[in-house]
């Protein structure tokens, strides 16, 4: 099995934390996970125990399918919008 590393030191990761921002999957130790529970809030905060890989590439691949359909009605919005703007 694969050992990860907490990316913020280098003790072995313990949980797999989705940051949403950059997007990316970030393996973090249980102090480091405590510290984004503590200023992000739990309920804000999507994460897995590091062996459910399972539960963590599911998640991913419904951010992934969120983003499609967001990229896809933008995409749809600015077609009709430059319609609009060709037909005047």
């Amino acid at each position: 099995m694969v050992q990860f590393k907490c990316s913020e030191c280098d003790m072995p990761a313990e949980w797999m934390y989705i940051d949403e921002i950059t997007p990316q999957l970030v393996p973090l130790c249980d102090k480091h996970m405590k510290e984004i529970l503590m200023m992000e809030g739990e309920v804000n905060v999507e994460f897995f125990n590091i062996e459910n890989v399972e539960g963590w590439l599911q998640a991913i691949n419904h951010l992934l399918k969120f983003r499609e359909q967001k990229y896809l009605t933008l995409l749809k919005e600015f077609s009709k919008l430059k319609e609009k703007i060709g037909d005047k």
